[in-house]
């Protein structure tokens, strides 16, 4: 019988729990109580600790039904995460989660977020832009010069600076302005929000206005318009506004310790005047001379403040710097400094998991108000810039502050709507969504440098990757435009909008500038009025811009580059140097990536617009409600060519910093793979359902992409299935003792063309190209004679090791060629491969195996359109020179397996002679007589085994080499004897003579 669920029952459960004599778990009534006591301990701050002796009770092994019990109590406050273990870790939170009724309206708030963040972002960037094309002095004085302009309160003398110095100053302090607009519309916004009204009339009437505002920002529209949808929202707007600071520069002030100036004042007080903060350099006559740092920041703050400050009647200019202390008015002062400044300040030595703590922190800090630090009048006090760093100041620190800036403000915008959707979520769904709003607001990339040397030497300037990417749309879009019942016409959309994306010389300028490509085209006059509205809306909102290819590639740190010992002077320098080279290297990915985007958005666009059912259907299959042609668009360019933003990446890739590096290559295999596992789940829903549309539809998109997918690269080209036909056939081989090869297998069973075909895609087959590892961007061995290396499953780390165990061996190989394939990136070391086949005609494996003759290289040449040479340069060696490479491993593994069987039976022959040489040595003839029938019958049966064999299998037992191994068995492996006889004859004296020293 159940118990009456009272405070006071409660209570007695808690007890007898803690006591270790509850045996009966809770009903849900007392759970719910048990949760809502603990939230109201949390929140008073009370029972929030245990003391160290129940820790170690509820730890020991005898108190193990206590923790069962707790479990039960757990699973009953909370459901656990409803969409699955497989979909918490491998789901795309806003792909796959917007389409979950479950979380759609958490997924769209996050999308909200990635949309204000790049529209922020990129409209500061483009007025900031200017000033980093400046030469070094330039950006010095202008950094100076608007420093100076803010803490006094007058303009720059405009006189004093060359055209482009002025408009760079310019587009710096209308950066700050649009900044601020953002941030006045996000601090603002729950005024206006609708979801907020307490009256159904103000509801509706906030719901009108938002529809008029669109995707204008509130400090875009007239005082009377804001007034007429709410006068508190209103008047908000007008405060900040009001204090506006109209030379607003961003003062990143960073350090842990100050030096400052202090004037005189009557009555032996003392006024601030001037301070620098700074983080001190210890030991820095060691850290000198080790690392080569060229400046000691404490003494340039004290150098400064003396030539400002020179009469020290006046004036006290501190002779050393100390630390700063919350309780004094320097601290105070470096408290109510920028807020983004002291936001940066605390990121910039964290991991990614100390980094949520902070922005959760940072997030409670502007709701209390703390957009007064943001305008707060600025007093002529602190110096952010100084000679020494106003360069770097305009390169490395100003941009990072917008990054930060605008991420904060994105947070900020949709804070209130996202912990409003979290309402019914269990504990774990909650932790899930809030670490990843936390994670995608954090302006820092885990090992950033690492990853940016990883993208480089792996995929940046490769041809091949970039010519790779391209084979996207038609594996993706065009099974998607089936399935939304496109029909025939789905692939004509996709011809029409490729040819006016690709149709034009201007595709070949590949090295321009993000997004210049879309632009062309949108100048071009190809595309129709509203589509170039379309395109110019996708622009804004960030649906069209390269993301896959930036989130493989990362960034170059200065600290990084610092900590790992390059003089602290040149280390932003070199750091924005490495980041051009880096962008240069992966323009042509980025571009590929870019007009997939394009093409992708245009014939969604062009499909919706000639058959608007599509929309619907579209709508119904992915569970949500596409309004018009652009959110059709818009859907099925995600849902085809991947975004990999912070925003949508699968807990499996941001769990962790190290899981973050090991999966940088990985967002594409992880997004296809969730296509297929959507359409597959699609397809059974719909079979259980009785939904005979979707599930037609599902399975018609599950077919296209598997079908143009092994058309293209065959089917272990398919996401993983390399990967699970090794596993399986290892695990053939380890528990039947036999080889099982599934391409071989295909090959008996189908013609040559039909087996190349299915084996590696139709145009392997034809003997033009080879595309089987499309989706394969694992960094593997240039010059390995298979195709898979262990290495490879540490994701660019192990790539980088395996480049470097390369070099060492090609190095004491004295192998030239092969040490530039080690050294250089995959693209060069392309280039070098086909250098060695035009000079040589020959290529060799890692441990200088010919593997590639020049009667090799003379066949390729026949089949073709340009020399193997100029193929293997570009990254796609003749499909000939990979069928060698298969046949290589092929015959290894088959000399491995009949080479270990015969081991094996040498080993239990030999065991039996050395039986008969005990039984010689000790005179027992009739035990010597019986194992020497014994060996004869063994040896027949073995010999009897091998007849049903092919010939390749069978097991030819050496008798001189079993009679050998049982002498030095019976001799023993550790005597002079064997140890001498197996030495090289040179050296059998001297092994003599070791052996007599070591046993003196």
């Amino acid at each position: 019988m159940q118990r009456e669920t009272t405070p006071e029952t409660l209570q007695q459960t808690v007890d007898e729990m803690r006591a270790g004599r509850q045996a009966v778990p809770p009903t849900p009534q007392e759970a719910e109580l048990a949760q809502a006591a603990a939230e109201v301990d949390s929140a008073s701050g009370a029972g929030q600790t245990t003391s160290t002796a129940e820790e170690a009770a509820l730890s020991s092994p005898k108190n193990e039904s206590i923790r069962k019990q707790q479990q039960i109590l757990d699973k009953q406050i909370a459901e656990g995460f409803r969409g699955g273990f497989f979909g918490k870790w491998f789901a795309s939170p806003i792909a796959t989660f917007s389409k979950n009724p479950l979380y759609k309206a958490t997924a769209d708030l996050m999308d909200k977020l990635y949309v204000r963040n790049h529209t922020a972002l990129n409209e500061t960037t483009q007025l900031f832009e200017p000033a980093l094309t400046l030469p070094a002095e330039s950006q010095a004085r202008i950094a100076l010069a608007l420093q100076e302009a803010r803490s006094r309160k007058q303009a720059p003398n405009r006189a004093a600076f060359t055209a482009e110095e002025n408009a760079a100053m310019d587009g710096i302090l209308q950066a700050g302005q649009r900044m601020l607009d953002y941030y006045i519309d996000a601090y603002t916004t729950d005024a206006f929000n609708p979801n907020n009204a307490t009256t159904a009339q103000d509801r509706v009437r906030l719901e009108a206005f938002q529809r008029t505002k669109g995707d204008r920002l509130i400090t875009e529209l007239s005082d009377a318009e804001l007034r007429a949808a709410s006068e508190e929202g209103a008047k908000q707007v007008r405060a900040l506004n009001a204090r506006r600071d109209p030379l607003f520069f961003p003062q990143i002030s960073r350090g842990t310790h100050f030096a400052a100036a202090y004037q005189r004042m009557p009555g032996g007080t003392e006024k601030l005047v001037r301070i620098y903060f700074f983080d001190p350099v210890r030991g820095i006559k060691k850290a000198r001379r080790t690392l080569g740092i060229q400046r000691d920041p404490e003494a340039e703050a004290i150098r400064a403040l003396r030539e400002e400050f020179p009469d020290t009647s006046r004036f006290r200019v501190m002779g050393r710097g100390i630390e700063t202390r919350d309780e004094s008015q320097e601290g105070k002062l470096r408290r109510d400094g920028d807020f983004i400044a002291q936001y940066l300040q605390e990121l910039s030595k964290v991991s990614n998991r100390d980094a949520k703590q902070i922005i959760a922190r940072m997030s409670k800090e502007i709701d209390k108000a703390q957009m007064d630090r943001i305008f707060k009048p600025y007093n002529d006090l602190l110096r952010a810039v100084t000679p020494q760093n106003a360069t770097d100041y305009i390169r490395d620190v100003l941009p990072t502050y917008f990054i930060a800036a605008s991420k904060i403000q994105a947070r900020r915008a949709v804070q209130r709507d996202f912990n409003n959707s979290l309402d019914g979520y269990s504990n774990e769904e909650k932790q899930y969504w809030n670490d990843l709003i936390d994670y995608s607001t954090t302006p820092t990339e885990a090992f950033g440098t690492g990853r940016a040397l990883a993208f480089f030497m792996f995929l940046g300037f490769n041809v091949s990757t970039a010519a790779i990417q391209m084979t996207q749309n038609p594996t993706v879009l065009v099974p998607r435009l089936l399935r939304d019942g496109g029909g025939p016409s789905s692939a004509r959309y996709f011809l029409s909008a490729a040819k006016d994306v690709y149709g034009t010389l201007d595709a070949l300028r590949v090295f321009g500038k993000e997004l210049d490509q879309t632009k062309r085209l949108i100048k071009r006059g190809v595309l129709t009025a509203d589509e170039v509205t379309a395109l110019q809306r996708a622009l804004r909102e960030g649906r069209l811009n390269p993301v896959q290819a930036v989130e493989l590639r990362s960034t170059v740190s200065a600290d990084d580059l610092r900590r790992s010992g390059v003089a602290d002077r040149d280390a932003t320098a070199l750091a924005g140097t490495a980041n051009k080279i880096l962008d240069m290297s992966g323009r042509m990915l980025a571009t590929v990536d870019e007009t997939n985007r394009a093409t992708a958005f245009l014939a969604a666009y062009r499909l919706a617009k000639a058959k608007p059912a599509v929309i619907s259907r579209a709508s119904r299959l992915d569970n949500r409600t596409y309004r018009d042609a652009y959110e059709y668009a818009e859907g099925v360019t995600g849902d085809t060519n991947f975004r990999s933003t912070k925003e949508d990446r699968a807990l499996i890739q941001r769990f962790h910093p190290v899981a973050e590096m090991m999966t940088q290559f990985m967002s594409p295999v992880f997004k296809l793979m969730e296509l297929y596992a959507r359409s597959a789940r699609q397809t059974i829903q719909g079979i259980r359902t009785s939904d005979p549309v979707m599930a037609r539809a599902a399975a018609l998109q599950f077919a296209a992409m598997t079908a143009a997918q092994v058309a293209l690269a065959g089917i272990w080209s398919l996401p993983l299935a390399e990967r699970m036909r090794d596993l399986v056939e290892g695990v053939m081989k380890l528990a039947f003792d036999d080889i099982v090869d599934y391409e071989q297998e295909l090959e008996k069973l189908m013609p040559p063309f039909a087996a190349a075909a299915m084996n590696f895609g139709l145009p392997h087959a034809w003997g033009s190209i080879s595309l089987t590892s499309r989706l394969k961007i694992d960094p593997l061995p240039q010059g390995s004679a298979t195709e898979w290396d262990i290495l490879s499953v540490f994701g660019p780390v192990g790539g980088l090791v395996q480049k470097g165990t390369d070099f060492v061996q090609a190095w004491r190989l004295g192998d030239y060629w092969g040490l530039s394939f080690a050294f250089l990136p995959t693209a060069f070391a392309n280039i070098s491969k086909g250098a060695q086949l035009a000079i040589d005609e020959e290529q060799f494996t890692k441990r200088q195996g010919r593997i590639i003759t020049p009667a090799d290289v003379q066949r390729a040449s026949e089949t073709g359109l340009l020399p193997p040479a100029a193929r293997q340069a570009i990254g796609f060696a003749p499909p000939e020179f990979a069928d060698i490479r298969r046949d290589v491993n092929r015959i290894r593994e088959l000399q491995a397996a009949t080479r270990d069987a015969t081991e094996r039976t040498n080993i239990e022959l030999a065991r039996i002679v050395l039986r008969m040489l005990e039984a010689q040595a000790a005179n027992r003839q009739s035990d010597l007589r019986n194992l020497e029938q014994q060996y004869q019958q063994r040896f027949a049966e073995i010999m009897a085994e091998q007849e049903g064999k092919p010939e390749e299998y069978k097991i030819r037992p050496n008798p001189q080499a079993i009679l050998r191994r049982a002498q030095q068995d019976f001799l023993g492996r550790g005597s002079p004897e064997v140890l001498i006889q197996g030495t090289r004859v040179p050296a059998r004296e001297a092994a003599r003579e070791m052996l007599e020293r070591s046993r003196q």
